[in-house]
C-alpha cells in the first residue's frame, strides 16, 4: 500500500511543460505564497470533487519508429478536509474518519490502515512533501518565469538545465480568483535502450505527463456516501471483515485488529 501511496503521489507530482514567457526574478516568497494559497483550497473545503485527466507521452526517437507512445487514464477526487475518496480507473484510494483503504480490482486485493493526519493535498502535485522540495531547490537549479494566459487563468513555471534534476519543466496553471488547479504538465527525460548501445552514446527520450482538472463539484448531497467505510469493510465486534462488495478479495488489515 504504502509503494502505491508512493506511485500516486509520484504520477501527480509530474508535471510541466515550456512556453514564450518573459523572465522573472526567481522570488522564493512569492512562489511559497503562491503555491501555499492553492493547495490549502483542497485541505479547507468543506467539500470538493473534480475530474482528472492524465496523459503520458513520450516523443519518437530518430531511426525507431515504434519509440513513440502515448496512454491516458482518467481519475476523480472528492475530498473533505483530511477526509478523500481517489478513484483512479477501477481502483479506489479512500481516508474516511477511522481508516485509510485502498481497493484494487483488478488484483481483487483490498487493504485499510488506520487513518492518516495529511489531507488529500498529499495526492495533489506539490502536495506538503513535493512543495517543501520544490521551494528548497528552485532557487538553486530553476529559472522562473510567471506570466497570465488566457483571462481567468495565471501560470507559474518553472524550467531548469540542470541534468541532476528530474524534472525540466514545470508549468502550474490555476484560477486566478479561486486558486483552483485547472492544468499542470511535467516534462522529463529517460535514456533510451538503444539496440546497439554498447557501442553508442546515451540517447534521451522525452517525456511529457498533463494532468487536466475539470468539473469541479461542491454538492454535498452524497458527501457521507463517498467517504463512507462501510462500503469496504465492519466489525463484528471482534474483528474486522471485508463488506459483501468485497468478501471474494484478498484482505490485508495493516492495523492487527
Amino acid at each position: 500500500m504504502l509503494q502505491t501511496i508512493r506511485t500516486l503521489s509520484l504520477i501527480l507530482f509530474l508535471f510541466a511543460g515550456t512556453g514564450a514567457l518573459a523572465q522573472t526574478p526567481v522570488d522564493s516568497a512569492f512562489v511559497a505564497q503562491r503555491l501555499s494559497a492553492i493547495y490549502k483550497v483542497y485541505d479547507s473545503m468543506n467539500y470538493m470533487s473534480f475530474d482528472m485527466q492524465m496523459i503520458i507521452s513520450a516523443d519518437s526517437v530518430p531511426g525507431y519508429l515504434n519509440s513513440q507512445s502515448n496512454s491516458e487514464q482518467n481519475a476523480k477526487l472528492t475530498v473533505a478536509g483530511r477526509k478523500y475518496r481517489y478513484e483512479l480507473g477501477e481502483n479506489i484510494f479512500m481516508q474516511g474518519d477511522s481508516f485509510v483503504i485502498a481497493a484494487y480490482k483488478p488484483a481483487q486485493t483490498l487493504l485499510f490502515d488506520k487513518a492518516k493526519p495529511t489531507g488529500a493535498n498529499s495526492l495533489l502535485p506539490g502536495g506538503k512533501t513535493s512543495l517543501d522540495s520544490l521551494l528548497k531547490n528552485f532557487t538553486m537549479v530553476y529559472s522562473m518565469f510567471s506570466d497570465s494566459t488566457t483571462e481567468g487563468t495565471k501560470l507559474l513555471t518553472f524550467h531548469t538545465v540542470n541534468t541532476s534534476m528530474p524534472y525540466r519543466d514545470i508549468i502550474i496553471e490555476y484560477d486566478a480568483e479561486n486558486n483552483y488547479l485547472v492544468n499542470t504538465t511535467y516534462v522529463y527525460y529517460t535514456p533510451f535502450e538503444l539496440e546497439d548501445s554498447i557501442i553508442s552514446p546515451p540517447v534521451l527520450q522525452k517525456h511529457t505527463l498533463a494532468v487536466k482538472y475539470s468539473k469541479y463539484r461542491f454538492d454535498p448531497r452524497s458527501f457521507e456516501k463517498a467517504f463512507s467505510e462501510a462500503e469496504f469493510i465492519y466489525y463484528d465486534g471482534k474483528k474486522y471483515w471485508p463488506s459483501d462488495a468485497y468478501r471474494r478479495y484478498r484482505f490485508y488489515n495493516m492495523i492487527g485488529q
